[in-house]
């Protein structure tokens, strides 16, 4: 599984955010839809590897788990939508909450709160919030056919809350004001470190009558404020991310490195857009035309 409860904050995370932790308790984590432990995997950082959440050997998911979605409604979704009379099939991420970082401490009462917060009797379910934008994204690729779901992002350019409005492809030559989830296929270029700035160039931008690529377009990272680990996090996942993409090659995948980021469009230098905060970025490897085909 990529993402999993973690029984000390009370909170959903997804995989990728122990490199972010800076030792890792083997029983610190459970499966959010029925409890059983879930072991931390290949989260250590020197691996070209994604981090991900096992079960213990002989552990299975009780019959009504929700957050244990067979590959096979994982690939139906992919051509219907998964949607019933009582609300979508299975528990998403429906809010963004943009707060400050903070330890909170979960007892058995709250984490058996959340485990009933996504899941009702029959097939409606409640969606659940999160604080950084890799469910959201995640959830918006693997469900095609039910990107009418509410989605709540404050601050956002769109007065419509739904996966489908506040999602926008970078835009080659054409201004898109306030806040977005956006995303783009990243260039071949390594990123930069200017000052207090990343600086990672996209595949978008301007082009001329004869197809040739005048100015690309470029995502601007304010560092300022983020500390060397959270930097580190952000490399990394393009790091492996890149790694994904090599290997995507060699087996004949036709994947491709998709950067996806809650920011804004400079409105005076069009081909820049920036974003501030580490929680609001995700690099995946994914079909490089699957944007198209949904």
């Amino acid at each position: 599984m990529d993402r999993a409860l973690d029984t000390i904050t009370g909170e959903i995370i997804t995989s990728e955010e122990l490199w972010g932790i800076e030792t890792i308790d083997q029983n610190r984590y459970c499966c959010p839809g029925c409890g059983i432990n879930m072991i931390p995997e290949a989260y250590n950082r020197k691996l070209k590897l994604r981090p991900y959440f096992s079960k213990p050997e002989g552990v299975l998911h009780t019959d009504d788990c929700r957050f244990n979605i067979p590959w096979e409604q994982v690939n139906k979704a992919k051509k219907k939508s998964l949607k019933t009379a009582k609300g979508f099939l299975y528990p998403f991420p429906d809010r963004l909450i943009l707060k400050k970082e903070q330890a909170i401490v979960a007892d058995n009462k709250l984490v058996k709160a959340i485990h009933n917060s996504v899941k009702t009797e029959g097939e409606g379910l409640h969606p659940y919030s999160v604080e950084s934008i890799r469910s959201i994204v995640k959830h918006y690729i693997d469900f095609p056919n039910d990107r009418d779901l509410l989605l709540d992002i404050p601050g956002t350019g769109s007065e419509q809350n739904d996966y489908q409005t506040l999602f926008k492809k970078v835009p080659d030559n054409k201004l898109i004001r306030g806040s977005y989830v956006f995303y783009d296929r990243l260039h071949n270029s390594k990123m930069q470190l200017n000052d207090n700035e990343l600086i990672i160039q996209l595949i978008s931008g301007e082009w001329n009558d004869l197809n040739v690529q005048v100015q690309p377009n470029f995502l601007h990272i304010d560092i300022s404020a983020w500390s060397e680990d959270q930097i580190n996090i952000v490399k990394k996942e393009f790091e492996v991310s890149r790694y994904e993409e090599k290997e995507s090659i060699r087996f004949r995948e036709n994947k491709k490195r998709f950067v996806f980021f809650l920011g804004e469009q400079d409105l005076k230098e069009k081909h820049k857009f920036t974003l501030k905060d580490y929680r609001h970025i995700c690099c995946l490897t994914i079909e490089k035309n699957w944007y198209y085909k949904y």
